[in-house]
């Protein structure tokens, strides 16, 4: 059985990934559902449009990933293999998006579809937890130099000095920052505004006598409280 353009498309329609294919002219002509929750653009905003102008992407060392020049469809084009890889795209609203993608070339025999699949997920968070553990390590790592005279060392309590009362949802805002979420993310996730987050990390810094989100994660850590 043989299948047409509008068979593969239909694939792709109601996935969990998101998925946009481009044409060999590096035009968008398919958007799938979940390409829209996780970036927040419409199908009928991004069709048509140079995936490059829409995606913007670029890697960890801020270097273009996504240009006229594609590197992908340049590797593609000499039937070279794509692995997956990570990159930096924005939402609608501006938020940066770590998302990882995977290719699929549709060959060019298919005249009717002789398209690059893309699929991709959110790996926002998990990339915001690696940047905290290196930070984490780094910190450590200053530590061990110089006990005294780092940020770490300020951040231990007092001996007999009882810990500071932080509530459920201070505990749980705090709990989503260990794990690498964003303001933004820790809003979704808890239902609440941008704003009310920000309100609950100044309160966690208050009352911990704190200033920075990454010693309340460490204090939190080597405190238990969460």
């Amino acid at each position: 059985m043989k299948l047409n353009a509008k068979d593969i498309l239909e694939i792709f329609v109601n996935t969990a990934d998101g998925v946009f294919v481009v044409d060999g002219e590096r035009k968008i002509i398919f958007w799938n559902k979940a390409a829209q929750n996780i970036l927040g653009f419409k199908a009928k905003e991004v069709l048509g449009r140079y995936c490059y102008e829409v995606i913007a992407g670029r890697d960890k060392s801020d270097k273009p990933v996504c240009s006229r020049s594609c590197h992908v469809l340049n590797l593609i084009q000499r039937r070279e293999m794509v692995e997956n890889y990570d990159m930096l795209t924005h939402s609608k609203a501006g938020d940066p998006v770590w998302i990882n993608v995977s290719i699929v070339a549709v060959p060019a025999r298919q005249k009717e579809l002789n398209a690059v699949v893309h699929i991709f997920r959110d790996i926002t968070r998990k990339k915001g937890s690696e940047e905290l553990i290196q930070e984490l390590i780094s910190t450590i790592k200053l530590t061990n130099r110089a006990e005294n005279n780092t940020p770490f060392a300020k951040i231990s309590p007092l001996k007999n000095q009882p810990k500071p009362s932080l509530n459920r949802r201070e505990r749980q805002v705090l709990r989503l920052l260990a794990e690498g979420a964003s303001t933004n993310a820790i809003a979704k996730e808890l239902y609440i505004s941008w704003a009310t987050v920000r309100k609950h990390i100044q309160n966690i810094l208050t009352k911990l006598g704190l200033h920075t989100k990454l010693q309340a994660v460490i204090y939190a850590i080597k405190n238990k409280l969460i």
